[in-house]
């Protein structure tokens, strides 16, 4: 009996250790998962109203998420899991993570680096001491989240609404270079038939289609850009 006892109690200490760390689940509402309630209604109506809109006008994905606890994690490791887990934003790494801990005091934007041109390391640092700690250090984090939020949006907004991602840019223009290439080169040699420098140029596309690398589809990934600040 004491035996099943002692075993019962590690596997008890086992699940609530493993429960502790385990990451969230975003919301339903996803773009504003206040864990830590500390927003007001109106303020969360008013973040998650205008995260759908930036989303469904240019894909760009700002997410604002409170935590009670960050289970003794360095903040920026919490931040990065979460955004890879919840995979936010879209292939084109364009997702903003707007994390804050109020118990611990901390708060970090983690930003994809898909964003970095428009969310730099500065910027991201300065909306955080200009429009976000000085609410926070009052205890008004509902203000300074929505402030924070706010910045964040003009910043990216229109950042995303065509171009394209850099890895596809490139393939875009290594395949004109060499297509422009491969025309000169006919042209210089004499060629005259267009059947002939379509073929050239069907060999070359197909060559290129099975060689490269499939995308994935995915967001979620950060280039490490971001501040993190503490109060």
């Amino acid at each position: 009996m004491t035996c099943r006892r002692f075993f019962a109690g590690v596997f008890a200490i086992f699940i609530i250790s493993g429960a502790g760390f385990a990451m969230p689940k975003p919301t339903r509402d996803f773009y504003v998962n206040d864990f830590a309630n500390v927003l007001s209604a109106s303020h969360k109506g008013a973040v998650l109203s205008r995260a759908r809109g930036l989303s469904e006008q240019t894909g760009t994905q700002i997410v604002v998420v409170t935590v009670v606890s960050l289970e003794e994690q360095a903040i920026e490791e919490y931040a990065n899991k979460l955004l890879n887990l919840w995979k936010i934003g879209d292939k084109r790494n364009n997702g903003v993570l707007f994390l804050i801990a109020p118990v611990e005091r901390r708060a970090f934007i983690e930003v994809g680096y898909g964003l970095e041109g428009a969310l730099t390391d500065g910027a991201v640092g300065q909306i955080l001491d200009t429009y976000v700690l000085p609410h926070f250090r009052q205890d008004n984090f509902s203000q300074g989240i929505l402030d924070g939020f706010g910045e964040i949006l003009a910043a990216v907004s229109g950042e995303f609404t065509a171009p394209l991602p850099k890895t596809e840019l490139k393939i875009f223009v290594g395949i004109l270079y060499f297509i422009i290439l491969f025309i000169s080169i006919y042209w210089l040699i004499g060629g005259k038939s267009l059947f002939g420098l379509f073929g050239i140029v069907g060999i070359f596309a197909r060559s290129r289609r099975h060689g490269g690398r499939p995308s994935s589809g995915r967001g979620g990934s950060s280039g490490g850009g971001g501040a993190r600040r503490r109060w």
